[in-house]
Formats: C-alpha cells, structure tokens, sequence
C-alpha cells in the first residue's frame, strides 16, 4: 500500500516536470514570436 503510493507519488513529480518543460518550452517559443511580431511593426 505505502509502496504503492510512494510510486504514484513519484511518476505524478515526472509528470509534473515534464508538464513545466513542455510549458518552459512553449513560453520561449511564445516570446520569441512576440519579439519577432514587435519587430516587424
């Protein structure tokens, strides 16, 4: 039971991580298609 529990506990801290990679990655994409955009006007 708490082994089972430390093993959901674990892969949601994966999960989560790789939730704020993806997000990380998106953001840079989002910035520098904003600066670009600001550039041309």
């Amino acid at each position: 039971m708490i082994s089972n529990l430390l093993w959901s506990f674990e892969y949601l801290l994966v999960d989560i991580g790789f939730f704020h990679r993806e997000l990380s990655s998106k953001i840079q994409l989002y910035s520098v298609w904003l600066n670009s955009i600001i550039t041309i006007i």
